[in-house]
């Protein structure tokens, strides 16, 4: 059964540059867990904390057990890095065996010719090979066996990457942006493998990402990091529908997210209809104050407002193709920029300079306090 793994007030510094900030986050045995975030928020450092190439503060366990002080090979990790690290003079199957070779054959089993003379080294050779070829069965590899990697295309070398690690059976995976090299293509067919591999082995993993929507794809929760601390973890649909401050719901809204004054908000549609409050996000608009932030596919555009279906007036700047929609870029009385996702047919209904009204699903909004961003107090109505 799969190991989980507890950290407690990790801190890691460099000089003066704090790269972790007391970060605690615990992984269950056997879940996937994504670490996502912008580039230089700590991302890879945990990654190398966990794995004992970087030294912290704090309190790191597997299982059961510290390994905080422990050297990287007595912790149990296998570490699948950006650029693969493969050894380029070796084959796919010497790459894959080296950690069995390093740690089950003396140097008398790892010598060239000499292993034959022991018996006990050609056995454990025999049965290093036999796991090799079990691996590379799993990870659809075993025609690549003979080759170098040079002679590998980049999802190739992927595998052989993870081949190297899985051979070890270790406690917890720890994978640093793996498909980063890769094209578009081919990088959404080995998210697909690698999520598959996952669930079929059972290995307690840790992703790293800055790609938004690879996290959502693969996780089963995801820790999202600003500046060497952790903002919120949750699942992908608790996040991506309930993100705990602005800062969240941009990174998981890019390219594009839109921020609307509250006041302006009240100022056009007020606060209240003829029967009940009006309720963003759950909470009053009444009590609202500093951003009201909606994505562009929660919003919509007309061309004038609908009785009883408060609005906000517009003016279209322009309009970018995004295949079967299109981008609508409009601009507020208030001189506020939106977004609105419209079917790509429609470009041609709304041209530069036509004025419109702006919905957008007030369920779907999240009202955040701007100076702190961090999500808005929801108060019961009076």
């Amino acid at each position: 059964m799969s190991q989980g793994l507890t950290i407690h007030d990790l801190t890691c510094r460099f000089g003066d540059h704090t790269a972790l900030d007391r970060v605690s986050l615990e992984v269950g045995g056997g879940e996937f867990m994504s670490i996502l975030g912008p580039s230089g928020c700590g991302k890879s450092t945990l990654l190398r904390c966990i794995a004992g190439l970087e030294s912290g503060t704090g309190a790191i366990r597997i299982g059961t057990r510290d390994v905080h002080d422990l050297a990287p090979k007595d912790r149990g990790i296998a570490f699948v890095f950006q650029s693969y690290a493969l050894y380029p003079h070796m084959s796919s199957a010497a790459n894959i065996a080296a950690p069995l070779r390093m740690t089950d054959l003396s140097a008398l089993g790892r010598a060239p010719g000499l292993w034959r003379l022991s018996p006990r080294a050609r056995r454990t050779r025999a049965e290093i090979a036999a796991e090799v070829a079990r691996v590379a069965e799993m990870l659809q590899i075993g025609p690549y066996l003979h080759r170098r990697p040079g002679q590998l295309s980049g999802g190739q070398q992927q595998r052989v990457a993870l081949g190297r690690a899985l051979i070890r059976r270790p406690s917890l995976f720890l994978l640093d942006e793996p498909l980063a090299n890769l094209d578009a293509a081919l990088r959404n067919r080995t998210r697909t493998e690698l999520r598959g591999l996952q669930r079929r082995i059972g290995a307690t993993t840790l992703f790293v990402t800055h790609d938004q929507g690879e996290a959502m794809a693969m996780s089963d929760r995801i820790a999202l990091m600003f500046e060497g601390r952790v903002r919120q973890v949750g699942t992908p649909d608790q996040l991506f529908r309930d993100p705990a401050d602005l800062d969240v719901a941009r990174f998981l809204s890019q390219p594009h997210l839109n921020e609307v004054d509250a006041d302006m908000i009240r100022a056009h549609i007020g606060d209240a209809t003829s029967s009940r409050p009006i309720l963003i996000g759950g909470a009053p608009l009444r009590d609202l104050a500093g951003t009201v932030a909606f994505r562009p596919e929660d919003a919509s555009i007309r061309q004038a407002a609908r009785p009883g279906l408060p609005g906000l007036p517009c003016t279209v700047d322009h309009a970018e193709h995004a295949g079967h929609d299109a981008n609508l870029f409009v601009r507020l009385r208030d001189g506020t920029r939106c977004v609105i996702r419209i079917p790509s047919s429609a470009m041609p209904d709304w041209p530069e300079g036509r004025d419109g009204v702006v919905h957008f699903d007030l369920s779907a909004a999240r009202a955040y306090d701007a100076s702190q961003g961090i999500a808005a107090p929801r108060r019961a109505v009076a």
